[in-house]
């Protein structure tokens, strides 16, 4: 929603500068992790606040990288977790030989993560 007064125009404007300015915290974080740009091939832009066009444009343009954003970024992080706990319960299965009573429960959520 764009506050009274200000235009479409001038809300995409002032969140591209808030991206523009928080770059600085995306190169903190590569040097924590101890990754430079030359190791990033693509950024990945997940939750909500990847809806409005300027972030990708903005990342793309800043970072000089292609920016994926999924048809549905606020599950991002879900179904990775979903998926990530099917497969650890999966292998500890496997390696156990035990059926686990909630392996059902993740089959479900990992299904509806997938979709």
């Amino acid at each position: 929603m764009v506050p009274r007064g200000l235009s479409d125009a001038d809300s995409g404007e002032l969140r591209g500068e808030h991206i523009r300015r928080s770059l600085s915290l995306v190169y903190k974080c590569l040097r924590i992790a101890d990754v430079t740009m030359a190791d990033v091939d693509r950024i990945l832009v997940v939750g909500g606040a990847a809806r409005p066009p300027e972030v990708a444009q903005v990342l793309a343009k800043e970072l000089a990288r292609p920016v994926v954003v999924s048809a549905d970024p606020e599950r991002t992080i879900a179904d990775g977790a979903a998926i990530v706990a099917r497969q650890a319960l999966l292998a500890q299965e496997s390696a156990s030989h035990r059926h686990h009573s909630l392996t059902g429960l993740f089959r479900r959520v990992t299904r509806v993560a997938a979709l």
